[in-house]
């Protein structure tokens, strides 16, 4: 898994939101990218030991590329209770 905070080309989008991550879950394919995007206040993506955003503010990105099928979980470690997600890289 690759991560950046530059938004690239041709990317799946996931916003972070009213304590949600949507749309949930996440599906892509392997070699595809995964933005997410912050639009209220501050949340993070993160999934311990594959990848951590750090603090979003309001309307700033996150992106990682999937190299790996699998299924990956992951929160926002500002709103651990509410904001849970996953993603299914398909081979």
């Amino acid at each position: 898994t690759t991560c950046t905070t530059t938004v690239p080309s041709g990317t799946y989008h996931v916003s972070a939101a009213q304590f949600f991550f949507n749309p949930e879950p996440a599906r892509i394919s392997v070699g595809e990218t995964i933005t997410w995007t912050s639009t209220d206040i501050l949340h993070t993506t993160t999934s311990h030991g594959v990848w951590d955003s750090g603090i979003l503010q309001k309307g700033q990105s996150f992106s990682c590329t999937f190299n790996t099928p699998g299924t990956y979980e992951y929160l926002c470690s500002v709103h651990p209770i509410q904001m849970r997600g996953t993603v299914i890289v398909r081979p």
